[in-house]
């Protein structure tokens, strides 16, 4: 069955593969991407805004444990994706100190007002502490309209802009124009 929208999720024994395919080439670091907390049986391959924030126990059966073992195995970097708006500062922390990544990628944020402006600060801003400045945010700019600004909070990590897709979604669509302008 194919997936909706084409998503693969990241399922634990693609994520292994990945880990060593990267050890070998002497990439340092993967960042296991969105899907990695819901189903892969599901009909739906978006995920539920309310869901748990943890390894789906399908997909990860010890959460994060054998990939927590390969990765100091193989001396490589982890990072996770997260929708920003979505994961609460609690599951980002919990992520953190199971995995221990180096980046925490977020997505989908899209801050219509001050206030959810402001509780994106706090959540990223405690979040930093929580984990002592050890993993960075990685914001994720890869709709064609400029989200929150191309050099907003810069202190708590990078600028995450290459997401582009061939086909879909229309907002993601790779154009030359505006991939030169992000950069």
């Amino acid at each position: 069955k194919t997936p909706k929208d084409g998503i693969v999720h990241p399922s634990q024994k693609q994520v292994v593969a990945e880990m060593k395919a990267r050890a070998d080439l002497g990439i340092d670091m993967l960042l296991i991407d969105g899907g990695w907390h819901i189903s892969l049986q599901g009909p739906d391959s978006i995920p539920d805004r309310n869901a748990e924030w943890k390894p789906h126990p399908d997909v990860y059966r010890d959460q994060w444990r054998n990939v927590i073992e390969l990765k100091e195995q193989l001396g490589i970097d982890l990072g996770l994706w997260g929708d920003a708006r979505a994961i609460p500062l609690d599951a980002m922390v919990w992520n953190w100190e199971h995995l221990k990544m180096k980046q925490f990628k977020l997505d989908l944020a899209r801050f219509n007002d001050h206030a959810a402006l402001n509780g994106i600060i706090v959540k990223t801003r405690s979040f930093m502490l929580a984990t002592d400045h050890q993993c960075m945010i990685s914001w994720d700019l890869t709709e064609n309209a400029p989200r929150y600004g191309y050099y907003w909070a810069r202190e708590y990590g990078n600028l995450h802009f290459m997401n582009r897709k061939d086909k879909f979604p229309p907002n993601a669509i790779y154009i030359p124009s505006l991939c030169l302008r992000d950069y």
